[in-house]
Protein backbone atom coordinates (compact mmCIF):
# COMPACT_ATOMS: atom_id res chain seq x y z
CA UNK A 1 0.00 0.00 0.00
CA UNK A 2 1.48 3.31 -0.82
CA UNK A 3 0.64 6.44 1.68
CA UNK A 4 1.77 9.51 1.66
CA UNK A 5 2.38 11.38 5.22
CA UNK A 6 3.47 14.48 6.90
CA UNK A 7 6.38 13.63 9.73
CA UNK A 8 6.26 10.67 11.91
CA UNK A 9 4.31 7.71 10.98
CA UNK A 10 2.51 4.87 13.32
CA UNK A 11 1.39 1.74 12.33
CA UNK A 12 -0.83 0.15 13.95
CA UNK A 13 -1.95 -3.61 13.03
CA UNK A 14 -5.12 -5.43 14.53
CA UNK A 15 -6.97 -8.92 14.25
CA UNK A 16 -10.87 -9.01 13.23
CA UNK A 17 -11.77 -12.70 13.69
CA UNK A 18 -14.95 -14.00 14.78
CA UNK A 19 -14.35 -13.89 18.49
CA UNK A 20 -14.01 -9.62 18.09
CA UNK A 21 -11.14 -7.43 17.28
CA UNK A 22 -7.59 -7.53 19.24
CA UNK A 23 -4.77 -5.29 18.93
CA UNK A 24 -1.43 -6.89 17.96
CA UNK A 25 0.74 -3.92 17.62
CA UNK A 26 1.63 -0.28 17.66
CA UNK A 27 4.85 0.62 15.74
CA UNK A 28 6.62 3.85 15.84
CA UNK A 29 10.33 4.79 13.97
CA UNK A 30 12.34 4.06 16.16
CA UNK A 31 10.25 3.82 19.40
CA UNK A 32 8.72 1.49 21.70
CA UNK A 33 6.87 -1.70 19.97
CA UNK A 34 3.70 -2.36 21.83
CA UNK A 35 3.66 -6.05 21.00
CA UNK A 36 0.14 -7.91 22.86
CA UNK A 37 0.35 -10.62 24.66
CA UNK A 38 -0.13 -13.65 22.87
CA UNK A 39 1.77 -12.75 20.29
CA UNK A 40 4.92 -11.57 22.32
CA UNK A 41 6.99 -14.99 20.64
CA UNK A 42 5.38 -15.32 17.54
CA UNK A 43 5.74 -11.75 15.92
CA UNK A 44 8.84 -10.27 13.97
CA UNK A 45 8.49 -6.71 13.17
CA UNK A 46 10.43 -5.20 9.97
CA UNK A 47 11.70 -1.70 9.70
CA UNK A 48 9.07 -0.74 7.19
CA UNK A 49 6.39 -1.92 9.93
CA UNK A 50 5.42 -4.91 8.50
CA UNK A 51 4.90 -7.78 10.62
CA UNK A 52 5.70 -11.44 10.26
CA UNK A 53 3.79 -14.08 12.35
CA UNK A 54 4.95 -17.31 13.18
CA UNK A 55 3.73 -20.53 14.49
CA UNK A 56 0.53 -19.76 12.76
CA UNK A 57 -2.79 -21.60 14.48
CA UNK A 58 -5.94 -22.29 13.44
CA UNK A 59 -7.18 -18.90 15.67
CA UNK A 60 -5.09 -16.89 13.46
CA UNK A 61 -7.31 -16.95 10.91
CA UNK A 62 -9.34 -13.94 10.21
CA UNK A 63 -8.58 -10.61 8.97
CA UNK A 64 -5.68 -8.44 9.46
CA UNK A 65 -6.39 -4.71 9.92
CA UNK A 66 -3.31 -2.22 9.10
CA UNK A 67 -3.72 1.40 9.82
CA UNK A 68 -1.03 3.97 9.07
CA UNK A 69 -1.21 7.55 10.28
CA UNK A 70 0.99 10.56 10.82
CA UNK A 71 1.05 13.20 13.71
CA UNK A 72 -1.57 15.24 11.68
CA UNK A 73 -4.65 12.30 11.62
CA UNK A 74 -4.04 11.97 8.26
CA UNK A 75 -4.39 7.94 8.44
CA UNK A 76 -5.25 4.81 5.60
CA UNK A 77 -6.06 1.66 6.46
CA UNK A 78 -5.90 -1.38 4.29
CA UNK A 79 -6.90 -5.37 5.14
CA UNK A 80 -5.36 -8.50 4.87
CA UNK A 81 -6.90 -11.88 5.13
CA UNK A 82 -5.44 -14.98 6.47
CA UNK A 83 -6.57 -18.38 5.94
CA UNK A 84 -5.54 -21.30 7.51
CA UNK A 85 -6.28 -24.86 6.38
CA UNK A 86 -5.86 -28.07 8.87
CA UNK A 87 -2.75 -29.99 7.41
CA UNK A 88 -4.40 -33.27 5.80
CA UNK A 89 -1.70 -35.48 6.95
CA UNK A 90 -2.30 -35.80 10.23
CA UNK A 91 -5.79 -37.24 9.02
CA UNK A 92 -4.22 -39.82 7.07
CA UNK A 93 -1.62 -40.50 10.06
CA UNK A 94 -4.76 -41.02 12.00
CA UNK A 95 -6.15 -43.23 9.55
CA UNK A 96 -3.21 -45.24 8.54
CA UNK A 97 -2.84 -46.42 12.44
CA UNK A 98 -6.34 -47.13 12.95
CA UNK A 99 -5.61 -49.11 10.11
CA UNK A 100 -2.65 -51.02 11.08
CA UNK A 101 -4.28 -51.53 14.77
CA UNK A 102 -7.54 -53.01 13.07
CA UNK A 103 -5.25 -55.70 10.59
CA UNK A 104 -3.37 -56.33 14.08
CA UNK A 105 -6.05 -57.06 15.91
CA UNK A 106 -7.92 -59.18 13.03
CA UNK A 107 -4.58 -60.95 12.98
CA UNK A 108 -4.45 -62.21 16.57
CA UNK A 109 -8.19 -62.70 16.36
CA UNK A 110 -7.92 -65.42 13.80
CA UNK A 111 -4.57 -66.84 15.46
CA UNK A 112 -6.48 -67.46 18.14
CA UNK A 113 -9.55 -68.98 16.05
CA UNK A 114 -7.28 -71.28 14.42
CA UNK A 115 -5.73 -72.10 17.96
CA UNK A 116 -9.44 -72.77 19.26
CA UNK A 117 -10.20 -74.88 15.58
CA UNK A 118 -6.75 -76.76 15.99
CA UNK A 119 -7.75 -77.79 19.84
CA UNK A 120 -11.22 -78.77 19.20
CA UNK A 121 -9.98 -81.20 16.26
CA UNK A 122 -7.12 -82.43 18.40
CA UNK A 123 -10.01 -83.25 21.24
CA UNK A 124 -11.95 -85.23 18.04
CA UNK A 125 -9.67 -87.70 17.22
CA UNK A 126 -8.68 -88.36 21.15
CA UNK A 127 -12.34 -88.89 21.81
CA UNK A 128 -12.78 -91.67 18.32
CA UNK A 129 -9.92 -93.47 19.69
CA UNK A 130 -11.48 -93.72 23.12
CA UNK A 131 -14.27 -94.75 21.66
CA UNK A 132 -12.60 -97.16 18.93
CA UNK A 133 -10.12 -98.62 22.07
CA UNK A 134 -13.60 -98.79 24.10
CA UNK A 135 -15.26 -100.90 21.21
CA UNK A 136 -13.01 -103.11 20.72
CA UNK A 137 -12.86 -103.71 25.23
CA UNK A 138 -16.55 -104.36 24.74
CA UNK A 139 -16.43 -107.03 21.54
CA UNK A 140 -13.07 -109.23 23.21
CA UNK A 141 -15.34 -109.13 26.66
CA UNK A 142 -18.34 -110.27 24.73
CA UNK A 143 -16.40 -113.18 23.30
Amino acid sequence: MDYQCNGTLSIKWKHLSPWGMKDIIVWKPGTYQNISKGYENRILVFRNGSIQLSTVQLYDAGCYAVTVADAEGCSKDGVIILNINEPVHEDLLFVAVFVAVLVTLSAVLMFLLWICNQSVNVCKIKRRERNANGSTEMEETSL
